[in-house]
């Protein structure tokens, strides 16, 4: 009998520290040293760079990389934030395919469903620690956990997948920066210092509170060692942090910051929903780069599986990874990490059932 591989992924492009523009390093800064100017100048010079030496490899398969974001706010009510027409222009700005709106206990009857110019909405609901996507009579219900950090232990049965990744958790964790702002919008010298580089770098700003959250990662891990689970972003994007006029959380930046890219046979509710179901999805902050291009997949002597797939474990298998650019890539089991390699092309011979 052979025991099957799962195959799932979650890619996060990793800046490091970025002390210079020639030079990283993996050493942990708060978001206030990532915000002083000279590191914002670095890592924006090195995003250029990535940008254009990026080398990108047709897609292997059957399947098409789709941008998506997901846990959208915008309810054309003043509470909200923004609007839809505003998410529409955002996305079509971030080069998103896909907006996934989840009403608060909705979806509301006018939101947005199906192809706007060039791009695919799809109305689901924010519940009590879910997103909920409705199904009709072809397809049933998508759900994911959502804000799993606020209930640690809300069962799974009846869920997809989960948030791996959540922005509003992460800019709630980041309590220095937090009473850092809070002190600055009452000083208008120190204010004005803040709106200037949140005009000159408004995504490496955005992206400065970035940071891996291990509460979602493990939980996620726990869910895959019984059964497949999608991972997903969430941005979580309300666009309704406005002070003194200066807005820090616009759509388009906020879409450019993290991604769920969704691997699909087509632009479609139904192969979207499909895919996502599936676990063929990988999760990309793009605002450092743009991550089209990155493979892993898994491959034996019955052939070649994507992520999602399940593969006999036999003596030939093993795991591909290929990026745009060279990175540190890190090869995760049981939440541990088994292999490590830098570079833009690394494998990984299987040994050991479970998902990878």
């Amino acid at each position: 009998m052979l025991v099957p591989v799962r195959v799932v992924s979650s890619l996060f492009l990793a800046a490091g520290g970025a002390g210079t523009a020639a030079t990283s390093t993996n050493e942990h800064r708060t978001t206030l040293e990532r915000l002083e100017p000279a590191r914002l100048e670095a890592l924006h010079q090195r995003r250029v760079e990535w940008m254009r030496t990026r080398k990108v490899d047709p897609l292997p398969g059957i399947y098409n990389d789709y941008r998506a974001v997901l846990h959208i706010h915008a309810e054309d009510s003043a509470h909200t934030g923004g609007t839809r027409a505003e998410v529409l222009e955002a996305a079509k700005s971030a080069m998103v395919q896909v907006v996934m709106f989840t009403d608060h206990r909705g979806p509301k009857p006018d939101t947005w469903n199906g192809l706007k110019e060039g791009v695919l909405f799809i109305a689901g609901s924010e519940d009590d620690h879910q997103l909920r996507f409705p199904g009709d009579a072809a397809g049933a219900e998508l759900r994911f956990l959502s804000h799993t950090e606020e209930v640690l232990d809300k069962p799974s049965a009846g869920y997809q997948g989960i948030e791996i990744y959540n922005r509003h958790t992460d800019f709630d964790r980041d309590h220095e920066f937090l009473e850092y702002f809070k002190d600055a919008v009452k000083k208008p010298a120190e204010f004005r210092k803040l709106a200037g580089k949140v005009k000159e770098y408004p995504d490496e700003f955005f992206g400065a509170g970035t940071d891996v959250l291990p509460v979602l990662l493990k939980r996620w891990d726990k869910e895959l060692e019984t059964h497949p689970f999608t991972g997903i972003a969430a941005n979580d994007a309300h666009q309704n942090q406005l002070y003194n006029g200066v807005q820090f959380d616009p759509y388009a930046v906020a879409f450019r910051n993290v991604s769920t890219h969704i691997l699909a046979t087509e632009l479609t509710e139904k192969a979207i929903r499909r895919s996502l179901e599936e676990g063929r999805a990988y999760v990309a902050h793009d605002w450092l780069c743009d991550p089209e291009g990155f493979y892993f997949w898994a491959s034996s002597n019955l052939g070649v599986f994507n992520m999602g797939d399940s593969i006999p474990l036999d003596r030939g298998a093993r795991l591909e990874v290929r990026l745009p650019i060279p990175a540190k890539v890190r090869i995760i089991h049981d939440g541990k990490v088994v292999h490590e390699a830098g570079g833009t092309e690394v494998e990984y011979p299987v040994k050991e059932p479970g998902a990878y």
